[in-house]
């Protein structure tokens, strides 16, 4: 069964060689989104595939699917639609953060329609929908727990600096931010939808 895929987006914020040097050596499949081609040329990653309306990049010699510019979704989700249709289960956005607001946002919000997983040289970024995870570090001092859409999410937390247990966390609190993981995993259990996010500073 096919398994990993990478989506690179069009924008990737402080970009770096050892992040780009891990991808490389993945046998995931990598697919760009559009501009995403350009930031696969500076650090010499070959896309198996290019998806978008290319109104952000030059077209290339590596096997395309164009989309015309006024369509219904992103360049991003036409990406993770193409991925699950060849049944690819473990699907994850290099990059999308910072840059238009506009599109982070509709990154964020791919995370919780498709529960796929974002991440860069500085944030790891998943949403959770009614379900425990267990959480390592890997290098990332921060973990936060933010409520995400219009509702809050229970919120049990277990091995951090501030844990919680069934806290009905609202959707606009900031409570959740800045917390640390102080033992070898942490545990997180939602009730409802909150965005999980490791961050380190760069």
């Amino acid at each position: 069964m096919l398994n990993k895929c990478y989506i690179l987006t069009s924008y990737f914020q402080n970009q770096s060689a050892d992040f780009f040097k891990s991808i490389r050596e993945s046998d995931g499949l990598l697919i760009c989104a559009d501009g995403g081609q350009d930031i696969a040329k500076k650090w010499n990653l070959i896309p198996s595939l290019i998806i978008g309306d290319f109104d952000s990049s030059e077209n290339s010699d590596i096997k395309n699917i164009r989309y015309p510019k006024e369509k219904d979704v992103t360049d991003t989700e036409a990406c993770i639609i193409y991925a699950l249709q060849e049944s690819y289960t473990d699907i994850t956005l290099l990059g999308g953060l910072g840059g238009r607001v506009d599109h982070t946002l509709g990154n964020l919000a791919l995370l919780a329609k498709y529960h796929v997983v974002m991440i860069d040289n500085q944030n790891i970024v998943k949403c959770l929908k009614n379900e425990t995870i267990n959480v390592n570090a890997n290098g990332y001092k921060y973990i936060s727990v933010i409520s995400f859409g219009n509702a809050n999410a229970i919120v049990t937390l277990k091995g951090v600096k501030f844990p919680l247990k069934d806290y009905e966390l609202p959707f606009d609190s900031t409570l959740g931010i800045s917390n640390e993981i102080t033992s070898s995993t942490a545990e997180i259990t939602i009730q409802g939808t909150a965005l999980i996010i490791q961050s380190k500073d760069l």
